[in-house]
């Protein structure tokens, strides 16, 4: 499953352009703390001095603490000093040198991603071509490998995607996955499987984790090996999610536990009928022929209404599941019509008595 293009087009400038000035100002304030900790030290020191001098005579004080603010001063002035001199760290240094170029990447970018012109991909290539060695390169890259996700011409967005990977840095994740994506959408399993291989332990807190299963997992059942995409994806059935489970009923089917396979494929079809996956899983079921068991009348209300619920009224099961609904109706009123109406033929009839 694919995230949307604005998702993606916030994420991509968002990134450079926020969270990367975010990273820099918080490394740069843990340096600030780092070199201000021994002048805090100092000054905590001279009050202290000055108090017990304080004690024992007043002439004392005085010069102890005329000593103390010129001391005060001086620690003041050398950690102004270290902070002007201070030398800054090669990950702050790279973070802010991508957040300067992103801003001349971003109005580009944006505009390859709203209208995915020959022209568009003309000029951000050559923008990541000028800068190939800096991160702002690998940020080019990455928008152009995602226009052609977009444009789902996922053969040309393999190399635009590998160049991406080697400073990629806090975008590695999105990286790995729309390559793997891209690798086993043109049949490429193998080379699928080895970019996310490692996905979670790379990136153990990406956004993208379960999407990357799915991924994996489908390369895994290319390869042959159904059994491990079926162990990758139970790990990850709660919260339920329509491609999770799709992808585990055909891993299931593939190994003939049919039993499980059925309950995730009509897990998907009756209680998810409104996700892209469930007209798949309906082609699914029926790959299985004779192993299916009949459907129950629970599980067909309940696809009937959350269809209405999604305002999906055209689908047939949801007009099955309204009609039904009005034949019931119909059905009620008419007995209890009958009902009444013989009840008041017997009171008359008692009455004519």
């Amino acid at each position: 499953m694919f995230y949307s293009r604005t998702s993606v087009l916030i994420l991509v400038t968002g990134i450079a352009c926020g969270s990367l000035w975010a990273s820099s100002r918080a490394h740069g304030r843990q340096t600030d703390q780092s070199t201000a900790a021994p002048a805090q030290t100092e000054t905590s020191k001279a009050p202290a001095t000055s108090k017990t001098t304080r004690s024992s005579t007043t002439k004392s004080s005085k010069s102890t603490s005329a000593k103390a603010a010129s001391a005060k001063s001086k620690t003041a002035h050398a950690s102004a000093a270290r902070k002007k001199h201070r030398k800054i760290s090669p990950r702050v240094r790279r973070i802010r040198q991508a957040f300067v170029a992103s801003t001349t990447l971003k109005p580009m970018a944006q505009q390859l991603l709203q209208e995915r012109t020959p022209a568009g991909y003309a000029a951000v290539t050559a923008y990541a071509q000028r800068h190939a060695k800096e991160d702002a390169g690998a940020l080019a890259w990455l928008v152009v490998g995602y226009g052609h996700v977009l444009d789902h011409d996922y053969a040309k967005a393999i190399d635009p995607l590998n160049r991406a990977r080697a400073r990629a840095g806090d975008l590695g994740d999105y990286v790995s996955y729309y390559l793997g994506s891209s690798y086993l959408q043109v049949g490429r399993s193998a080379e699928a499987g080895a970019a996310l291989a490692e996905f979670s332990t790379n990136y153990p807190d990406s956004l993208l984790g379960k999407d990357a299963h799915v991924v994996y997992a489908g390369a895994l059942m290319a390869e042959g090996r159904a059994a491990d995409a079926a162990a990758l994806l139970e790990k990850d059935r709660v919260p339920q999610r329509a491609d999770v489970e799709l992808g585990l009923g055909r891993a299931y089917a593939a190994t003939g536990q049919t039993e499980k396979a059925l309950a995730a494929l009509r897990n998907v079809y009756y209680r998810m009928p409104t996700s892209p996956e469930a007209d798949t899983a309906s082609g699914e079921l029926r790959k299985l022929g004779a192993a299916i068991p009949p459907v129950t009348l629970a599980d067909r209300r309940t696809r009937a209404d959350l269809l209405a619920k999604g305002k999906r009224y055209g689908h047939p099961d949801a007009y099955d599941g309204d009609a039904c609904r009005r034949r019931q109706c119909k059905r009620s009123r008419f007995l209890h019509f009958t009902l009444h109406h013989k009840t008041m033929l017997g009171r008359d009839s008692r009455d004519s008595r």
